[in-house]
């Protein structure tokens, strides 16, 4: 036989071995999105949960996963996988609840939560105020202050007043009212100190004095 026809077919051998060791390879690569980022990764396995074993990936009962952990793989599907964060729900300076999830809507959360948001209270995430059906970014962790306003009554030489304030202090409440306090009226409560709830604050305003 021809020498010439001899290293074709070999090379023409060599060349479909190298195609399909090549398919193969990259039919063992699968894709996995986990929190938005990719990541690549080799098995022979199209179960799911196969797949994650092999490389070592583990789950929380709170993490979300597509195609579901016993599920077949698709040919040419990725495995999204969003993992849960720790959300807290502190109320007056006490922690109310604490909660493992995926989800970044404020009010699906206090729901798994089994938190109710108090009339007129004020609801901030880290410190900000948001609203209940804002999306929130992805964060590494979700920390929401559960800001109920604070009653308290105000007596001005005899005449009272009822406010409503969610200030650290007693002065900031009275300041925000529209009351404003000189440093020579009397005042039965500490200006620097916190709001107490159906506090009854009495104002003695100071009279000028004409000496002659």
């Amino acid at each position: 036989m021809d020498k010439k026809l001899i290293y074709g077919v070999g090379a023409g051998i060599l060349l479909i071995l190298s195609i399909i060791v090549f398919a193969l390879m990259q039919d063992n690569t699968i894709t996995l999105i986990i929190d938005e980022e990719s990541y690549t990764v080799q098995s022979n396995s199209r179960q799911v949960a196969q797949i994650l074993l092999e490389n070592d990936i583990p789950l929380l009962p709170q993490d979300t996963i597509n195609p579901a952990i016993n599920d077949r793989l698709p040919r040419g599907k990725d495995i999204i996988i969003e993992r849960a964060v720790w959300v807290q729900f502190w109320q007056n300076s006490e922690l109310n609840a604490e909660i493992l999830s995926t989800n970044r809507h404020p009010s699906t959360l206090l729901s798994e939560a089994g938190v109710s948001l108090p009339a007129n209270a004020i609801l901030q995430l880290n410190g900000l105020e948001i609203t209940l059906n804002q999306d929130l970014p992805r964060m590494g962790q979700y920390v929401f202050q559960i800001i109920v306003p604070i009653t308290l009554s105000v007596e001005i030489d005899g005449e009272k007043v009822e406010i409503q304030s969610t200030s650290a202090t007693l002065g900031e409440a009275l300041w925000e009212a529209g009351i404003v306090v000189s440093s020579f009226d009397s005042v039965s409560m500490d200006l620097n100190g916190p709001l107490e709830e159906d506090a009854l604050v009495i104002i003695k305003r100071a009279t000028p004095v004409t000496i002659t």
